[in-house]
């Protein structure tokens, strides 16, 4: 199996579209559903006006989802003062969009790679956190098979709950080299 990722491109957000709009996914990433609401949030981080970094993740030479990162102190408000993290911590959200691909073993060798490629690489980055909605077992158990622990669960400003874990990068490489 080949893994890599691409920077997303203008020309990707239509597909951004279409995963999104997949009954599978809709349940737990909570996202605009129109083509225009699509390309309101996410041109902003292809263009790199915002701080996140946008990829594809492809396997196999297939475009399969979505994942970013983000450091969570480029993004201070009242909901980076919740978390309680240090300046090098960085965020990873993604969603596998191609349904063919969904609960067949991808997403821990998903987050192994992108986490080794392009979070860890930065030598400043103490942890990385997910924050997987509460109810999705599936996610959560991924994350725990790449070595992320519970760090703990917070009500946001929209008064959503919010599980949220972490992998230091010294258990990372730790169980990395295994």
């Amino acid at each position: 199996m080949d893994i890599c990722f691409r920077r997303m491109v203008v020309s990707d957000l239509s597909k951004m579209h279409k995963w999104l709009n997949n009954a599978f996914l809709a349940q737990y990433w909570k996202d605009p559903a129109t083509l225009d609401d699509v390309n309101a949030k996410y041109e902003p981080y292809v263009m790199g006006k915002v701080p996140t970094t946008p990829y594809i993740m492809i396997i196999d030479g297939n475009d399969i989802g979505y994942i970013q990162t983000y450091y969570y102190s480029d993004h201070m408000d009242s909901y980076y003062d919740l978390l309680e993290v240090s300046t090098f911590t960085a965020g990873v959200d993604l969603f596998i969009g191609e349904e063919n691909y969904i609960h067949k073993g991808y997403g821990v060798h998903i987050m192994r790679e992108f986490i080794r490629k392009h979070v860890f690489s930065n030598p400043q980055t103490t942890e990385v956190m997910v924050t997987p909605e509460p109810n999705n077992a599936v996610a959560i158990k991924v994350y725990e098979k790449v070595g992320f622990m519970w760090y703990k669960t917070i009500t946001t400003p929209s008064e959503e709950r919010e599980f949220l874990m972490s992998l230091s990068r010294e258990n990372f490489m730790r169980s990395y080299s295994k």
